[in-house]
């Protein structure tokens, strides 16, 4: 077998060994000198209009360096796959992990302090909390084009007819899936500072070149002024596919000049980070008295929460 022969053959995991001793470095634990700390304000209201925002009391903190909104932005206050979720809101909030403003301090204490000065006023607006209910005509519109993101359809055969024969239905039920978190041990978490005249970026991501994508379209960069390192994962199962922290801690980067940290608690984790759908299945099953399966019937509700994310991907692969 030659060096470069690996079919049959033992590889062993690069980072395995400095795993395994505890020694290896996530993106947590990235510092550097000269270091700005970033926390989120976050949402007042699951679902809200937002009047105003007030920052200046949280400016006049000591060690507050900035405070960020979408006034700060120089390109599209839009993020995600589907670019449904705004970076900052500014008008509407949409669910308690949605981000209205960060913090940049020198120290983490301030920025916490910074955080709790910073004041939105708000209007409550009607909440969505099944999914479906959101679905009927004259439920409150969580978006513009209405709260159905995504819809598949799919028969083979008769089933009517097949029920209506069949010798037994075995199944008649309603199942309710609950939202589940991911848990990963290491939150979201990074650290960004310029580099060559654009943004370096370390996280612990599921998919660079997506999120250097995201960073350059709401930075207004050309991609190759952004560079994204995925630096080893403490954890991720999918919750980390789409952006985090990665824009924000950029954003702040590129305006003060300085290298930004953010890294989420495991509270800030819980309220904004993604989660696994909750739904409803209401599923039909007809068999024949031999024991033989004639026919299913399934009708799936996912709630894909505020905001799209991949949920139309993960309602392909569960009907499919």
């Amino acid at each position: 077998m030659t060096s470069r022969s690996f079919v049959g053959g033992t590889v062993s995991r690069i980072d395995g060994l400095n795993k395994a001793r505890g020694v290896l470095v996530y993106p947590s634990d990235v510092h550097m000198s000269n270091m700005l700390t970033c926390k989120c304000v976050f949402a007042p209201f699951p679902h809200a209009k937002i009047n105003q925002i007030e920052i200046k009391d949280a400016l006049n903190v000591p060690g507050v360096v900035r405070v960020l909104t979408a006034s700060d932005l120089p390109g599209i206050n839009l993020c995600t796959y589907n670019l449904d979720r705004p970076v900052f809101c500014n008008e509407i909030t949409r669910y308690e992990g949605d981000i209205v403003a960060v913090v940049v301090a020198e120290s983490e204490k301030s920025a916490e302090e910074g955080v709790q000065k910073v004041k939105v006023d708000f209007t409550k607006l009607p909440l969505l909390t099944d999914p479906e209910k959101a679905i009927e005509p004259d439920a409150p519109k969580l978006h513009e084009k209405g709260n159905i993101f995504h819809q598949v359809h799919y028969e083979n055969g008769k089933p009517d007819e097949i029920f209506s024969r069949a010798d037994v239905v075995t199944v008649n039920r309603t199942y309710h899936l609950q939202s589940t978190d991911h848990t990963f041990i290491e939150t979201e978490a990074g650290i960004a500072y310029p580099e060559d005249g654009g943004i370096c970026v370390i996280t612990g991501g599921q998919d660079a070149y997506y999120h250097q994508n995201q960073v350059a379209q709401a930075l207004n960069l050309p991609l190759e002024k952004v560079r994204v390192i995925e630096s080893q994962t403490g954890g991720a199962f999918g919750g980390k596919s789409d952006v985090n922290v990665q824009i924000f801690i950029a954003l702040a980067a590129y305006l003060t000049g300085r290298p930004c940290r953010m890294a989420w608690s495991r509270r800030e984790h819980f309220i904004s980070g993604i989660k696994r759908h909750s739904g409803v299945i209401h599923l039909r099953m007809a068999a024949s008295k031999e024991g033989k399966l004639l026919a299913l019937d399934a009708k799936v509700f996912l709630d894909t929460g505020a905001y799209a994310y991949k949920g139309d991907v993960v309602l392909n692969i569960l009907v499919e």
